[in-house]
């Protein structure tokens, strides 16, 4: 969303359930999901965002905003399903 509440752009990937362990991508598109504006992939612990370069400067904040956010999350998932795992054995 912008400042103005407006849904930008919608990233759309797999569930937090799949493939939480391997790499996933994740596709940035407009807002009626139409064109695919970019990507963002995580592999490990690596963060790769492509987009368009004339994209709006506060979008591509937003994007790279994202990215880590998403990474974020999940490095938190894969530390909770490990710890759970652990307290299981």
């Amino acid at each position: 969303m912008d400042a103005s509440r407006e849904v930008t752009l919608l990233i759309l990937g797999p569930s937090f359930q799949n493939n939480i362990f391997g790499s996933s991508t994740f596709e940035v598109k407009s807002r009626d999901e139409q064109h695919v504006v970019g990507m963002i992939r995580t592999d490990s612990d690596q963060l790769l965002v492509t987009f368009p370069l004339d994209l709006e400067v506060t979008v591509k904040a937003m994007l790279l905003g994202a990215a880590l956010y998403l990474g974020d999350l999940i490095k938190e998932k894969r530390r909770n399903l490990q710890m759970q795992a652990q307290s299981n054995s």
